[in-house]
């Protein structure tokens, strides 16, 4: 099978000459689907699993999926942000100058982080980068994270014997 995204003049005329060479037999199909750059299903679920796998793994002083979650999206989402969010790199830098005199400035930046701070539009790149950053983090502390390729594939680790019929 071979996919094609169309983000040129070239690609698309590379298209229409696979197309041009295929035998009118119906040895062939072509399928097209419209692809947006927002985060896969895919990519979400594997977010959250990891996150529970972190959380079971008792590291970290997390508990919960969703408190690794906060961790995670503090530690390896701001810088993405901060890079790459030119509205959410003033919101983060006027919050912070406006409360770093404060007595409970970490408890205010700790609620900026939960409430402001969001990984759900993240573009499939940059979700890509930060579950790349999460594994190599949590991979090198030795949490046991499922492995992307298995994600979502219900695999049983043992497949139960069966028996043979006589």
């Amino acid at each position: 099978m071979k996919t094609i995204l169309i983000d040129s003049d070239r690609q698309k005329t590379y298209a229409k000459s696979l197309i041009d060479e295929m035998a009118i037999d119906g040895s062939s199909e072509v399928i097209t689907k419209k692809v947006d750059k927002s985060s896969t299903s895919k990519q979400r679920g594997l977010k959250w699993r990891w996150n529970k796998d972190v959380a079971d793994s008792g590291l970290g002083g997390n508990d919960t999926p969703a408190t690794v979650h906060l961790w995670n999206k503090k530690e390896f989402g701001h810088p993405i942000l901060l890079r790459d969010d030119e509205n959410y790199a003033i919101l983060f830098k006027g919050f912070r100058d406006h409360v770093k005199h404060l007595d409970d400035y970490i408890d205010r930046m700790k609620w900026f982080v939960e409430h402001k701070l969001e990984t759900e539009g993240f573009s499939r790149g940059q979700q890509a980068e930060y579950l790349t950053e999460v594994q190599k983090y949590w991979a090198d502390k030795g949490v046991n994270l499922c492995d992307p390729d298995d994600y979502g594939k219900n695999l049983l680790r043992f497949k139960p014997k069966q028996e043979v019929q006589k």
